[in-house]
C-alpha cells in the first residue's frame, strides 16, 4: 500500500554528539597505516593507531609520524620517530620458584658466520641461558641455547634474550619471552608474630613421603626477610626433618607494612616444587619470645 500521507524528509541526525578531529597524521614510510580514532566527547583523549609489518627478526625499523593541527597538512604540531624493533616470540608457563626449561634454535648466516657469539638476558637472576660462555656459530649451522627460568613473582612477565656477534658487536637473534606465571599449591599456610628490632628463629616439619632418601632444597620470594639455617637437607625415607627460618631483624623506617605474607618454596634435586607454604609474619614492636 501507498502511504496516505506525504511529508518532507526526516532530518539528518545530529552529529553535535561527536567531537571534531582535532589531528591529522602523516607517516614517512608509506606501508604504515595510521589514523585518528573517533572521540565521542571533545574532553575524551587523543587516540592514533599505527599499523606496521614487522620484519625478520632482529630487523629495526624506523620511520616518522607527522602530526597536524589542520586537514591540509599545513601546520605541524608534532614529530614523532618510532623505532620497531622485530623479535621473535616464544609463550611459556612457569610456575612461581621452580624451575621451568625450554630450547631456543639460532642458525648461523653469512652475517654472523665469522667470531664468537653470546647470549645475553633481560633478567638473569631469572632467566638463565646455556650456555653461558661464547660459542662458535659457523654458516648454515644449528645451534640450540637452554633456556632455565625460575620466576619469583605471578603474573605476565616479559623477558628478551639477544644474541651478539662479539667481534663486531652485531645483534644475530633476538627473543621475546611472554611467560604467564602462577603460584603453586599451597601445601602449609600459618601465621607467626615477630618483633620488629629483634627477629626471630622458628622450625617448620618437613616430612619425606618417598621410599627412597631425598635432598629437598628451600627458597623463599622475600629473601630480605627471610633466610634459612641450611639451603637444602637429607632426608630419610618416610622420616622428618625440621627447617630452621630465620626472621631478619629491621628497623622501624625498614618497615613498608606490619603484616607481610611471604612464602616458603621446598624443591626436589630436578628444582620441580614439593611443597609450597604461606606464612603469615605480623610484626611486633614488643619483644616477644622466640
Amino acid at each position: 500500500m501507498l502511504p496516505t500521507h506525504w511529508g518532507p524528509p526526516p532530518p539528518p541526525l545530529p552529529l553535535s554528539s561527536l567531537a571534531p578531529q582535532p589531528v591529522w597524521i602523516s607517516c614517512s614510510d608509506p606501508d604504515v597505516v595510521a589514523g585518528v580514532h573517533e572521540r565521542r566527547q571533545p574532553t575524551d583523549p587523543t587516540e592514533v593507531s599505527l599499523k606496521y609489518k614487522c620484519q625478520a627478526s632482529p630487523c629495526v625499523g624506523r620511520f616518522l609520524v607527522l602530526v597536524y593541527n589542520d586537514v591540509w597538512k599545513h601546520v605541524l604540531r608534532e614529530t614523532w620517530e618510532v623505532l620497531v624493533h622485530s623479535l621473535e616470540r616464544i609463550d611459556l608457563h612457569a610456575l612461581v620458584g621452580e624451575s621451568t626449561h625450554a630450547k631456543i634454535s639460532i642458525r648461523g648466516s653469512e652475517r654472523g658466520a665469522s667470531g664468537l657469539v653470546q647470549c645475553f638476558s633481560s633478567a638473569p637472576s631469572e632467566l638463565r641461558l646455556t650456555p653461558e660462555a661464547p660459542f662458535a656459530l659457523s654458516s648454515g649451522s644449528v645451534n640450540e641455547i637452554g633456556v632455565r627460568l625460575r620466576p619469583s613473582t605471578p603474573g605476565r612477565q616479559r623477558y628478551v634474550v639477544h644474541a651478539v656477534e662479539l667481534q663486531s658487536r652485531k645483534l644475530v637473534a633476538s627473543w621475546l619471552i611472554n611467560a604467564t606465571q602462577r603460584l603453586p599449591a599451597i601445601t602449609k599456610a600459618f601465621s607467626l608474630t615477630v618483633p620488629l628490632t629483634l627477629g626471630a628463629n622458628r622450625k617448620v616439619s618437613l616430612t619425606n613421603p618417598y621410599t627412597y632418601d631425598s635432598r629437598f632444597f628451600f627458597r623463599t620470594d622475600q629473601p630480605q626477610l627471610l633466610a634459612f639455617k641450611e639451603a637444602a637437607i637429607a632426608i630419610p625415607a618416610g622420616e622428618s626433618r625440621y627447617i630452621g627460618l630465620s626472621f631478619v631483624a629491621l628497623s622501624v623506617s625498614d618497615m613498608v607494612a606490619s603484616t607481610v605474607i611471604l612464602r616458603v618454596f621446598v624443591n626436589n634435586d630436578d628444582d620441580k616444587n614439593e611443597e609450597c607454604m604461606e606464612i603469615t609474619v605480623v610484626y611486633t614492636d614488643l619483644a616477644v619470645q622466640p
